[in-house]
């Protein structure tokens, strides 16, 4: 399968030496340089939701042969080559994306920027980028603005495409079998909301169901607060204000919290709990066109369920975490580290939830990762930590005379709580 018309001709007949195709967003972190940094447990632990030896042997074959790849001279300008860059053909066929790799070529470090021109203005870089661009392909700064702003344009209605194949056509130097293994991993990648961005390997739900989810998440959580508080007919920052200021305020909720929760085996901590409620805020948020109204800020409500996994299966406990949450419509955020350590046993998988006072929606989180754990024989603590407790920098290692976490469980703490119920 080849792009017929490649949805940046336009911007390429300008910039003909160097050109800046960005990546449309569905694809970002999906890369075989992206994949070469990979753990080959963890990335075939999702893909095919099994320990899958023939996978992980594949993954490190492909590897070494990335990283033993040229970077001698940049194929543009002639100086030093730092990078191996990933040479794409993107179009639209019955909408459907189509991302042809067309050739893998050395690029030096001013090179490799300008070409992700979006990755260089989102890092305070895009003047730089432009200017080299200009330099290498021999145009002037109002005409390379001009296509520039095209191919932002080009980047927009691409990105606009959810499902994508992906072709790897001009990679030489691997058996057959590998490169079908390694476009099937990247396939599934982009299709099913997995990439990876660094350290980590994460999972996102699609835009428009995980504004859905925070709308609920929210919506639930005031109307438990008002009703928690007995303050159904008042405006949302007085209730959010009774909160932060009234010690008897928040020892109601948390009272409420560990009512609701309690009776699924989740573990209030007291102190905690209040000291996140402390942190939440009360921002105007426009739903409608030309309307707005108090809502709560999800920056300070939003979380994540923690459980230290075995490191060999934390692809495999994430992919069916999110397969069993797709199946509820709960399916919003989740990572665990993407990266391969020798030295951990363990390694966390963390699935996030739009708000910690959603008491509905963090229950059910909390059991669905406690029936894939139990799936697995996996007896751990399972943690919530807020996100506020992270911007703040608690952590284990920090966190003095408090937990870095507000709610926990576990298949025991679980069974417990059913047997009170049950008597």
């Amino acid at each position: 399968m080849e792009c017929l018309e490649d949805a940046y001709h336009e911007v390429c007949s300008v910039f003909t030496r160097l050109c800046p195709r960005l990546v449309p967003s569905p694809l970002w972190g999906v890369s075989l340089a992206s994949l070469a940094r990979a753990d080959p447990d963890a990335i075939c632990g999702v893909v095919y939701g099994s320990v899958n030896s023939d996978c992980t042997a594949i993954v490190k074959e492909f590897r070494k042969w990335w990283f033993s790849l040229p970077r001698d001279q940049c194929s543009v300008c002639g100086s030093q080559a730092s990078e191996v860059d990933e040479d794409w053909r993107y179009c639209i066929e019955a909408n459907t994306g189509i991302a042809v790799l067309e050739r893998l070529v050395p690029l030096c470090e001013k090179c490799h920027l300008a070409k992700h021109l979006g990755y260089a203005s989102v890092h305070g870089k895009g003047r730089e980028a432009l200017e080299h661009l200009t330099r290498v392909n021999g145009v002037d700064i109002e005409t390379a603005k001009r296509a520039t702003r095209r191919a932002f344009e080009v980047h927009m209605t691409l990105s606009r495409i959810e499902k994508w194949r992906i072709v790897l056509k001009g990679v030489t130097g691997l058996p057959k079998n590998v490169m079908e293994v390694i476009e099937d991993i990247l396939n599934f990648m982009a299709n099913n909301g997995y990439s990876f961005d660094g350290y980590w390997l994460w999972y996102h739900t699609r835009r428009e169901h995980e504004e859905l989810l925070e709308r609920r998440a929210i919506e639930e959580s005031e109307e438990f607060l008002r009703r928690a508080l007995g303050m159904h007919d008042k405006p949302l920052n007085e209730v959010v204000n009774a909160v932060k200021e009234d010690p008897l305020a928040r020892l109601t909720v948390v009272r409420e919290l560990e009512e609701m929760l309690g009776r699924y085996g989740i573990k209030v901590l007291q102190r905690e709990t209040e000291i996140a409620l402390r942190g939440v805020r009360v921002v105007n948020a426009g739903f409608e066109p030309g309307k707005s109204r108090q809502t709560l800020d999800i920056l300070t409500t939003s979380g994540k369920w923690m459980v230290f996994a075995p490191s060999k299966l934390r692809g495999i406990i994430l992919r069916r975490v999110m397969d069993e949450l797709r199946k509820r419509d709960l399916d919003y955020i989740a990572k665990t580290v993407g990266v391969e350590e020798s030295d951990r046993d363990e390694q966390p998988v963390i699935i996030y939830v739009p708000s910690f006072l959603a008491a509905n929606m963090v229950k059910e989180v909390a059991e669905v990762m406690l029936r894939v754990l139990e799936e697995f024989r996996v007896d751990k603590l399972v943690m919530f930590k807020p996100d506020t407790f992270t911007y703040a920098g608690i952590y284990s290692d920090t966190a003095k005379g408090m937990k870095p976490y507000i709610y926990m469980t576990s298949l025991r703490l679980k069974l417990s709580a059913m047997d009170v119920l049950e008597t």
